[in-house]
């Protein structure tokens, strides 16, 4: 297996051309090759895949699809991979049909916290998330901190059941999820249909309402030749629309992706755009595709 990720400063990575440690610590599990993401580009990424051949890809959602994109634009095909993990980031749904059609593999996408580790993972039978009640109580409150019903999006609240040194018991820890009906696989488990991120990732509309944002990015590639995209608020009335591309967009290009995105959101706003070369990652490596800098 291979993952790609930010490694902290003094991270031992194996000597080159050595296999590394194993895939999850405490078992025996196949060897694990890491790259660091800091300083290396999408193709010395796809280098390294093609040298390395692993079965298995472990990186954020992010770098999955710059790798699948890359790769539908040059051709190339990772033969070799018989599945791809995520974490870290908040996922695009249609995120699972590009990495089968460009990777070659399906993708398991799965939600975890510093503090208490993997929290909840997708289940195979669909795109919801199972909770891993067995490591960890988590549960999604509403304001009066009472249980959200199915469909509704809350607070999560995580109790960690083995961590006996240093207990953390419900621990706020600034995500929101949405509560999902039971699953028919038969594990029994509670369910989050999504994570809808973190409170900076709500968009506060004009009148002063607050949603979480969909910006019908799926749709940008029918319209202009973008890599990366990202929306900052930076007023109630302002959205700022950051686009990586390969070539200067025309002005109807521009002015249909303004179309586009206005027809996602409740209510009117303005919007510019800015194109930079490269759009940095925030702390800890994770990218978000939406932050709001506006006041509560």
């Amino acid at each position: 297996a291979a993952a790609i990720r930010t490694l902290e400063p003094g991270t031992a990575l194996p000597p080159a051309g050595a296999r590394g440690a194993n895939w999850a610590p405490g078992y025996q599990t196949g060897p694990l090759v890491l790259l660091n993401l800091v300083g290396s580009t999408i193709e010395q990424q796809i280098d390294w895949l093609l040298r390395e051949r692993p079965s298995y890809l472990l990186s954020y959602p992010a770098i999955l699809q710059a790798l699948a994109v890359r790769c539908q634009d040059t051709g190339i095909r990772f033969d070799m991979l018989r599945g791809v993990a995520s974490f870290g980031e908040t996922i695009d749904p249609d995120l699972h049909r590009i990495c089968r059609d460009a990777l070659g593999a399906p993708l398991t996408d799965s939600y975890s916290a510093s503090e208490v580790g993997t929290i909840a993972i997708q289940c195979p039978s669909g795109q919801h998330y199972e909770l891993q009640s067995e490591c960890v109580l988590a549960e999604v409150l509403d304001n009066d901190g009472q249980p959200c019903a199915p469909g509704e999006i809350g607070r999560v609240v995580v109790t960690s059941l083995h961590n006996f040194a240093t207990p953390i018991i419900r621990y706020e820890i600034g995500d929101y999820a949405e509560v999902g009906e039971a699953c028919t696989c038969g594990r029994g488990s509670p369910v989050i249909t999504r994570i809808a991120g973190r409170h900076r990732n709500l968009l506060t509309l004009p009148s002063g309402h607050q949603v979480w944002p969909a910006f019908g990015t799926r749709g940008f590639a029918r319209i202009a030749p973008i890599k990366q995209q990202q929306f900052i608020q930076t007023s109630r009335h302002h959205l700022e629309a950051r686009l990586v591309i390969d070539r200067i967009l025309t002005p109807d290009e521009e002015s249909r992706l303004r179309t586009h995105i206005l027809s996602r959101l409740p209510e009117a706003m303005e919007i510019s755009f800015r194109y930079p070369d490269d759009i940095p990652r925030g702390a800890g490596g994770k990218f978000e595709v939406f932050v709001s800098r506006v006041t509560a």
